[in-house]
């Protein structure tokens, strides 16, 4: 009896100096690392206050939509952006129908067409605008969005708009956007804790899955109820499916601890795809990209406007092509070739025209006021070339 209560009592012992060296481990994570146990069915203390200040606030620069997930509020304003009274960033006000001598281009696309981190006056749709003053530049570009909801928010509110031009724009990420529900699944630090709707692929189809968050007070179920309503968005979301949900053991630190690092390793894996991967590591993702390209070609050339699609590169993007002369989404241009698309390859702005700057001095989570001028002047010229082309 003496010899199993000593082993009894050791293993406590082992047990417990295990518990307590993972409990530090966690603390040094949280505090140098700023890398916490976050199980996907669990909303962090950041978003439930982003949400809440959504919740408060009606007169902010992004608000929630029925269809979308989210879009620009009329007439929202922030320190830096600046929309009319159709959403549209900018402040200048369009009518329907272009007016008489003047060239109507339509800006669709995500963060790199809204233009993030720079004044109204500092986009480069506002700077191409100026540019040409026989020209109207409508700029429906909204930030987090992935192609399906720009295509969505055309189908919304640019359509009614006879543009001349349909020029469709996104990241070289964006692609991984598409099998993306819940926006802090992809990216856990978003500052966009906000659902959206997406494309599945059946029977060699398109089928909208619509937005599960869809009203207000759709959210405020969601503050409530997290572990459920995470668990029925995820049900769509590829990143949902390779991140850990909490779990009855979940008091202790070691299991904490091996969770946490576990799921950071997987999310390196994922952010490898999405800024330095090669698209065909996400088939599904490629598939349901050629097949929104497609659909969106197609609608805009019914609507009788040219539909033109515009790559934006990342930093990583320009540095390795800097290093290696290769792009991650070549095979993208090489279907845009195949299929007869015209298109713009931005990375020829700050190849052939920004060669001499450092890439600091062009991007910084976005590009930077001189990344957006030299984009402006790249895409002016593009799009008189294929003008001339064309009228």
């Amino acid at each position: 009896m003496k010899k199993w209560l000593f082993c009894l009592l050791a293993l406590a012992l082992i047990y417990g100096f295990i518990e307590l060296i993972s409990f530090i481990g966690l603390f040094t994570l949280k505090k140098r690392y700023h890398l916490s146990y976050e199980p996907a069915d669990v909303i962090s203390r950041r978003h439930t206050g982003i949400i809440n200040e959504l919740l408060r606030d009606t007169s902010s620069y992004i608000k929630v939509c029925h269809e979308l997930g989210w879009t620009i509020r009329e007439a929202g304003k922030t320190e830096l952006y600046t929309a009319n009274s159709a959403g549209m960033r900018g402040t200048k006000e369009y009518e329907i129908l272009p007016p008489a001598g003047k060239f109507r281009i339509m800006l669709c696309g995500d963060g790199f067409t809204h233009c993030n981190d720079v004044r109204n006056e500092e986009a480069w749709p506002a700077l191409l605008e100026k540019m040409n003053t026989d020209w109207e530049v409508l700029n429906l570009g909204v930030w987090g969005y992935a192609l399906d909801q720009a295509y969505l928010r055309y189908l919304e509110r640019g359509i009614q708009y006879k543009s001349h031009i349909v020029l469709i724009g996104f990241g070289s990420d964006n692609i991984f956007g598409l099998v993306n529900t819940y926006r802090p699944f992809m990216f856990r630090h978003t500052g966009l804790p906000l659902t959206k709707p997406r494309y599945r692929i059946v029977n060699g189809s398109l089928k909208l899955i619509p937005n599960p968050m869809r009203f207000l007070d759709d959210y405020k179920t969601l503050l409530n109820q997290p572990k459920e309503m995470l668990s029925m968005i995820g049900i769509n979301d590829y990143y949902y499916e390779h991140r850990y949900e909490s779990h009855m053991i979940d008091f202790s630190p070691t299991i904490k601890l091996v969770r946490t690092i576990a799921g950071r390793l997987r999310e390196e894996y994922d952010y490898a795809l999405l800024f330095e991967g090669e698209y065909t590591k996400n088939p599904e993702a490629l598939d349901i990209m050629m097949k929104l390209i497609d659909t969106f070609h197609e609608r805009v050339v019914e609507n009788e406007s040219i539909p033109i699609f515009c790559i934006f590169p990342l930093e990583h993007d320009i540095r390795h092509y800097r290093t290696h002369g290769t792009k991650r989404y070549s095979s993208l241009l090489t279907y845009f070739e195949n299929k007869g698309y015209q298109y713009i390859d931005g990375m020829n702005a700050f190849d052939s025209l920004g060669e001499n700057f450092n890439i600091g001095d062009l991007y910084s989570d976005f590009y930077t006021v001189i990344g957006n001028q030299l984009v402006a002047k790249y895409i002016n010229e593009s799009l008189f070339q294929i003008i001339s082309e064309t009228y």
